[in-house]
Formats: C-alpha cells, sequence, structure tokens
C-alpha cells in the first residue's frame, strides 16, 4: 500500500479488510472486520494506526456512523443519480450506439427490473440489500424464464450497481450473483434438428410465405431476421448468390446482422434458384421475399409441426438442421460454417456441430499399400 511505512500494510482477503505490520520483529495480521468499499478502504488508511491500539468494535461503530452519514448525503444530493431509474437510464443512452436489437433488448431487462424493485418499494440504490439478490432471483425462477433471459436480467442490474460504484453514486455493491449453473440447473442448450425427409415434407404441406421461409432456412442456414430482411435485389442469378448484409430484429427494425462476420455473400443453391426465378420476375428490386411477420410465421410454422404430429422445434432449429444436414454428407466444414452460416472461424463451427461430421476413416493413405520400397 502506497505513503505507508514498509513495516505497515492493507490487503484485501475473502472481502474483508486486513491491516499487516510487524511489532517486536514478529509480523501481525489482523482483521477490520469490514467489508471492502472505497470508503471502508480509505477509512482504515485514515486510521491505520487507531486500529493497531483502539477497540476493533469501537472503530467500526465510528465507520458505519461515517457510511450512513454518506448515504444520506447521496440521497439529499439531486446532482448525484442514486435511483435505479436515473441510473439504468444513463446506462442506456450509454449503449445507444449499440444495434437497435441489442437495445431493445436493453430496454425490457431495464423494465422487468424496475417492476420488481417497484413492487418491493426499493428504488434508491442504496435500499437495495444483498438479500434482495436472492429474491430477485427467485422471482425470475418463478415466472419460469429461460436461464439465458435471468442470467441477462442479473447481469444487467449488476451493471447498473457497477456504474453507481464507478461514477461515486454508491458505497458498495450489494448485488451478489450466485453460480448461475447450479442456481439455474444450466445446461448446455440440445437443439432439435429436422431430417430431409422431414425438411420436404414440411415444405410439401406448407404454402406462401411460410413455404418459402422454409426453403430458404433450410437450405441457406440464414437466421431468420436475415431471411426476413432479403429483397429481390439482394439476389444474384448470374452468380447464383444470395447477399446477406441486413438483418430484421424481432421489434422490426432493420439493421445489420448479428456479427461482423455475418455480413456474406452464401450460395444460391439450384432448388432456391428454381423457387425464385420466377417470383422475381413478378416483383420490384425493392420488395422484401418474405413479406409476413416473424410471429405470423412462427404461428403458422407451429400449427404446421402440429398438424404433421411433428414435436415441436423452433423455427431457429431450420438453421441447425441446414448445418447437420450439410455436414453430415461430406460437405467442407469451411463452406458450411464460414461461408454459409457466417462463423467467424472453424472453431465456431466445430464446437456446435463437431457431432455431425462424418466418422472417422481408419484405414488412411489406403493407396500407398503394395508400394515396395527395397
Amino acid at each position: 500500500m502506497k505513503n505507508l511505512p514498509k513495516n505497515k500494510n492493507i490487503y484485501i482477503y475473502g472481502k474483508k479488510i486486513y491491516i499487516d505490520y510487524f511489532k517486536k520483529g514478529k509480523r501481525i495480521r489482523k482483521s477490520t472486520g469490514l467489508n471492502y468499499s472505497a470508503l471502508s478502504f480509505a477509512f482504515v488508511r485514515n486510521h491505520y494506526d487507531l486500529f493497531l491500539e483502539e477497540n476493533i468494535k469501537d472503530l467500526q461503530e465510528k465507520y458505519y456512523e461515517l457510511e450512513q452519514q454518506q448515504r444520506n448525503s447521496f440521497k439529499q444530493n439531486p446532482s448525484i443519480p442514486n435511483t435505479f431509474d436515473q441510473i439504468s437510464q444513463i446506462l442506456l443512452k450509454e449503449k445507444s450506439f449499440l444495434k437497435a436489437n441489442t437495445n431493445h433488448t436493453y430496454s425490457s431487462l431495464r423494465k422487468t427490473i424496475l417492476s420488481f424493485l417497484e413492487k418491493h418499494n426499493i428504488f434508491y440504490l442504496d435500499d437495495f440489500k444483498r438479500e434482495h439478490s436472492f429474491l430477485f432471483l427467485e422471482n425470475l425462477k418463478e415466472q419460469n424464464l429461460k436461464p439465458k433471459t435471468i442470467t441477462s436480467l442479473c447481469f444487467f442490474l449488476k451493471n447498473i450497481f457497477d456504474y453507481a460504484l464507478e461514477n461515486e453514486a454508491l458505497i458498495k455493491n450489494p448485488f451478489f450473483i450466485p453460480k448461475m449453473k447450479q442456481s439455474l440447473n444450466l445446461q448446455k442448450t440440445h437443439f432439435k434438428i429436422f431430417s430431409l425427409n422431414e425438411m420436404i415434407h414440411l415444405i410439401k404441406h406448407s404454402q406462401g410465405d411460410l413455404r418459402l421461409f422454409l426453403i430458404l432456412a433450410f437450405f441457406t442456414g440464414a437466421r431468420t431476421g436475415e431471411i426476413l430482411a432479403l429483397q429481390y435485389k439482394d439476389l444474384d442469378f448470374q452468380k447464383n448468390e444470395i447477399h446477406i448484409f441486413k438483418s430484421l430484429s424481432v421489434a422490426g427494425i432493420i439493421d445489420t446482422p448479428k456479427t461482423k462476420s455475418s455480413q456474406r455473400v452464401i450460395d444460391m443453391l439450384e432448388l432456391i434458384k428454381e423457387e425464385l426465378l420466377p417470383l422475381k420476375q413478378k416483383h420490384s428490386l425493392q420488395d422484401f421475399i418474405i413479406k409476413s411477420k416473424r410471429t405470423s410465421l412462427m404461428r403458422q410454422f407451429y400449427r404446421l409441426l402440429e398438424n404433421l404430429n411433428y414435436e415441436k422445434r423452433r423455427l431457429y432449429d431450420t438453421r441447425h438442421s441446414f448445418a447437420s444436414l450439410m455436414l453430415s454428407q461430406g460437405e467442407e466444414p469451411m463452406w458450411v460454417g464460414c461461408k454459409m452460416l457466417g462463423h467467424k472461424d472453424l472453431n465456431e463451427t466445430f464446437r456446435t456441430y463437431a457431432k455431425y461430421l462424418p466418422k472417422e476413416v481408419t484405414h488412411r493413405a489406403t493407396f500407398l499399400r503394395g508400394i515396395k520400397l527395397t
């Protein structure tokens, strides 16, 4: 610790502040009993010698009085944002440069968090206690939210406290995130793919925009938003290519695709070309290929699955089905993952779809058999 004599030291262990000093040639470690925060650390530093001599409990009481004064000053000072509403609003403004879909997600997370806090009369940052963390998590689990959603909500709430600490609107962070895997019984999501026969069966029993969507989804591997954003101007029938440089968000906003590598030019397979070429003659280049909304497509898709007695699956599983089909049939992973799916590299492809790769060949370089070197 700077500006302290060499024989004196302050350090953190297990979130508690300790002092370290030598007495009669013997090193002594002593707990202050205070949880670490910027305020408590400064207090220990300013009262270091007193912690060596005076009663620890008396010093702790003195600190708690100081801490309470600081809290009151936060609440009484209108220039310092000290409510969840204020801080979360500032956070959203700072994230406004992000993609529209991401901003929509953050706004939704903020709304859910504020709803919980208002329900429990928690308005000021300082009113939130450690036990409220567990109450918050239990409340989310009772709503049967997806583990991914619960995780996002917890980390957004943590971001609120982190921001407050960085801007000195809070003394310490009371939010505690337990190990999410154990708390939510998180398991790796296993997608449910369609076989080639199922793909064809679904297409043959669908019509209109749903049929067109399934053809594109099953045989390009593009994401739902990417397909919904496609216009006829994005199709190149001379080079047999489809240009994917935009995506339609859940909020209905046209934006760039999910990642930089997602902006790509993919191959237009023959069966897609046969389907789209006649349609191009009837539409302008500015027309969207799929005119139905995402929610409408999902309803039609679920109804179709039910009518055909198929297990319910996500619309997004069409993308996984394309990847698993192509890889299992021996198509090059680089083509499937990086060109068609828009993965950054093959690691991403293998991490998700390794089990669909053809089984390893047990006998290699068979062409060398029979060659005599002597």
